[in-house]
């Protein structure tokens, strides 16, 4: 993984800061369509059967809820949660994502996903309160402290009272390779990535309003061990993930939160 060292998004101007942004939008526009079948090749068979577990399972949809997924992509997440809700709101800022996730929606069946293209820095109001809110390996790619507390001011602002928020991001750690800021060499020429401490995530939902907070962990065990047998790995990491004591040790943080 090619990372720059050194490099510090704080001191970024507007400028830097949009054109980091542009870049991201470009590659994310240009990876869309062939996204999903690429995902095994560059996260291995089980990571993401994993962690798909462990958010759902946090996420909790229902059947009477208003959802909004947070920096939906191509529909990772909407895909396995539209079936299981009322009503779900996809917002990312990449048009050609949103364009292929309708695709998947279509070919799908569903008829309850809508979609909007927004900066989630500048979350328009969408004149509906949310039962839940989640954003799956969004906010490690806003660069900036004060950028990402906005994305959570905004999507708290987005539940009703007592709804519910999850966050994931990719976790800094004692398995995390490369740097904990930088630009990550994984994604062509490059995407800000920030990963992200239990501290770290705790301090964002505190600061957006939320009181009780609680920090998880994902993909605590080695791929080399769940690649043998994803399903009962999954089943697995679905207990560890639920230990307060692992919210650290694991490749993606769980923040969550009532508001």
């Amino acid at each position: 993984m090619a990372v720059e060292p050194g490099f510090d998004a704080e001191r970024c101007d507007e400028d830097e800061f949009a054109a980091l942004q542009a870049r991201e939008r470009s590659l994310r526009d240009d990876g869309a369509p062939t996204y999903l079948e690429r995902l095994p090749q560059l996260r291995g068979k089980s990571q993401p059967l994993i962690q798909q577990a462990c958010v759902m399972s946090f996420i909790a949809p229902r059947p009477s809820d208003a959802a909004l997924d947070a920096g939906a992509g191509v529909g990772r997440y909407a895909l396995l949660v539209a079936p299981k809700v009322r009503r779900l709101l996809c917002v990312d800022f990449s048009h050609e994502a949103l364009r292929t996730l309708r695709g998947y929606v279509g070919a799908a069946g569903l008829t309850n996903v809508d979609t909007l293209q927004a900066d989630l820095c500048r979350l328009p109001a969408v004149g509906e309160r949310f039962d839940v809110v989640y954003s799956v390996e969004t906010l490690q790619h806003i660069p900036t402290h004060r950028a990402r507390a906005a994305v959570v001011a905004g999507l708290r602002s987005a539940l009703r009272p007592g709804g519910r928020v999850v966050l994931v991001a990719e976790a800094w750690g004692p398995r995390s390779q490369g740097t904990k800021e930088g630009i990550d060499g994984r994604h062509g020429e490059g995407i800000y990535e920030f990963k992200f401490t239990p501290g770290d995530m705790r301090r964002l939902l505190h600061e957006a309003g939320f009181a009780k907070v609680r920090v998880r962990a994902s993909n605590l065990l080695p791929g080399r061990v769940t690649d043998r047998g994803p399903r009962l790995a999954a089943r697995v990491e679905g207990l560890l993930s639920r230990v307060p004591a692992f919210g650290g040790l694991g490749w993606f943080v769980i923040g969550m939160a009532r508001k």
